[in-house]
């Protein structure tokens, strides 16, 4: 096996990536948005369609979190 060898002349720190809960908390809190603004303006069935939608994908990428850890 070959180690990774790091380069002592670099400088620059890891970059840090997003965490992949705070994407699935945005993706819910748009998805009650869609939902709720109907309810609030007017009848939109894309809205609705589109809300119902984001909240699944939210659900989906939660487990798939909790399934990685």
């Amino acid at each position: 096996m070959k180690k990774k060898t790091i380069d002592p002349t670099s400088n620059q720190a890891p970059k840090p990536t997003p965490a992949p809960a705070s994407d699935a908390l945005f993706i819910f809190i748009a998805g009650i948005y869609l939902l709720s603004r109907p309810l609030l303006v007017s009848p939109a069935i894309i809205d609705i369609a589109v809300g119902a939608s984001l909240i699944l994908m939210a659900i989906k990428q939660y487990i798939i979190i909790k399934r990685s850890k």
